[in-house]
């Protein structure tokens, strides 16, 4: 059964404008996986969705804590530190054109984190059933 989710974004320049776009897209379905990455852990596998890239609309990951030292990669545990993605702030990605930047799926993620703390990851994946 079709899911309805929902996004809304407000950006507000302080003594400047204000930016707000809300909209609703139809997914097949949805993944939500909250995931403990102890520090210290060295690729951490987390299991997004299965499928292609092209049936992903909308990835979000937050973070109970963030910084340059928690990172990840995707499909390669080994990727060296200069090919990973610091997760230090709160990262949404709609549509085919944005989740489309990682150049590969979002599958498999790897999680590294040095913060000297742990962090508790959550991510939502909303996925079409079908590749288009």
């Amino acid at each position: 059964m079709p899911e309805k989710m929902t996004w809304t974004v407000t950006i507000q320049v302080a003594g400047g404008p204000t930016l707000a776009d809300s909209q609703t897209m139809t997914v097949d379905a949805y993944d939500l996986m909250e995931v403990s990455v102890p520090d210290n852990a060295a690729g951490k596998e987390v299991q997004v969705q299965p499928g292609e890239a092209s049936q992903v609309r909308l990835l979000l990951i937050k973070s109970s804590a963030y910084g340059d030292k928690l990172t990840y990669s995707l499909g390669a545990a080994e990727a060296d530190e200069a090919q990973r993605i610091p997760l230090d702030t709160l990262q949404v990605l709609v549509g085919k054109g944005s989740v489309g930047l990682y150049g590969k799926p979002p599958q498999t993620f790897f999680f590294y984190n040095t913060l000297g703390q742990d962090a508790t990851v959550t991510i939502c994946v909303g996925r079409l059933a079908t590749t288009v």
